[in-house]
């Protein structure tokens, strides 16, 4: 997401210029070097990009579509935030405040409040689609993301001004899959492991960062500096790379040019 439906107010974000960069590159990549076709892709960017937009996306064409054997991969470039988490358990989250996804219509006017993808949404999503394969690679390249599982114009960080209010289930009751259980902080069934990769392009607390490139042509574009090394990398790697060596190059790379951007990884890597 590089456009945002803004509500006039929130001076401590801005659009972005290098999300859609990044979701194009991994298209290409992921045709040209791991056999994907145009069919299993889905891109959604900007406006499509609504908070209920990515629910039922992620239900359709990734839960619904898994099976046993099926290769999965979600991704996100856009704004990274936090909200009060709304589970009412002190030691739940991080500093009490869940990690998000700035949808296009988190902020928008009139909304009031703070409508963000958060971490227990994705969390359950995860679980429903861990239930049907156990491929399953998530890649978030906005800041806080490393909680998931870009500010001043002098930089182009994907920070959006943290969130006032929590998002409780009645917000999204009307686009939610009704038959994928909604678990929030504290729920037991979160205790039991799944298997799926996360990589992070910052921790929860991290910012992270966009990088100029000069193409072919000598044209500048920009691209989340997680986004544009890891794709090289995806390009280049040797047959049985694993998820740590990949996580490793990748974390080099972004933190030689933004130094307090450390890329995370975690589960199967």
């Amino acid at each position: 997401i590089n456009q945002y439906e803004h509500d006039g107010t929130d001076d401590q974000w801005r659009d972005l210029t290098g999300c859609v960069n990044d979701a194009q590159r991994v298209k290409k990549v992921l045709k040209k070097r791991f056999g994907f076709q145009e069919k299993d892709i889905l891109l959604l960017t900007d406006q499509q990009a609504t908070h209920q937009g990515i629910v039922r996306s992620f239900y359709d064409h990734l839960i619904q579509k898994a099976g046993k054997n099926t290769e999965v991969l979600f991704w996100y470039s856009g704004h990274g935030s936090r909200v009060p988490d709304g589970s009412g358990i002190a030691s739940a989250e991080y500093q009490g405040k869940d990690s998000t996804f700035v949808t296009f219509n988190s902020r928008s006017k009139g909304n009031g409040r703070s409508f963000d993808f958060t971490d227990d949404e994705l969390h359950s999503l995860i679980r429903a689609l861990c239930g049907k394969t156990d491929r399953l690679t998530v890649i978030t390249d906005s800041c806080h993301s490393g909680g998931v599982t870009r500010g001043p114009a002098g930089r182009s960080s994907r920070a959006a001004k943290a969130g006032s209010q929590s998002l409780t289930r009645k917000d999204i009751d009307s686009f939610w899959p009704s038959e994928i259980p909604f678990l929030e902080d504290g729920d037991v069934r979160r205790n039991v492991p799944l298997s799926y990769v996360h990589i992070a392009a910052c921790s929860s607390v991290e910012e992270a960062e966009e990088i100029e490139v000069k193409d072919s042509r000598g044209r500048v574009r920009r691209f989340g500096a997680m986004s544009f090394f890891l794709t090289q990398a995806l390009e280049k790697m040797p047959k049985g790379t694993t998820y740590r060596e990949l996580a490793k190059q990748v974390g080099l790379q972004v933190n030689a040019f933004f130094e307090g951007q450390n890329v995370q990884a975690e589960g199967g890597i």
